[in-house]
């Protein structure tokens, strides 16, 4: 019993290692993903008044400023890691 722990909390290191060995690139694949899925989103939409115009565009800078945080999460991930081994 105590193997099959041991096992699976080996799995869950390894896991986590390349999560953390990979997050900046995993970061910005999904700020990616999600401006475009955003972008395409309001490609869809309709309106043609000044307000629905507008709207888009708010939609856009939202979308810009969630990529950029997503983005900017995986590289202080990156950076706490490195900071963490450096102490160790």
């Amino acid at each position: 019993m105590n193997n099959a722990a041991t096992n699976t909390f080996n799995s869950i290191v390894v896991i986590a290692h390349l999560l953390t060995q990979n997050s900046i690139t995993i970061g910005i694949a999904v700020a990616i993903l999600v401006f475009v899925f955003r972008s395409v989103q309001i490609l869809f939409t309709t309106t043609n008044t000044p307000a629905g115009r507008s709207e888009r565009w708010d939609g856009i800078k939202t979308a810009l400023i969630v990529a950029f945080l997503i983005g900017i999460g995986g590289a202080a991930v990156r950076v706490a890691v490195s900071l963490g081994q450096m102490v160790k």
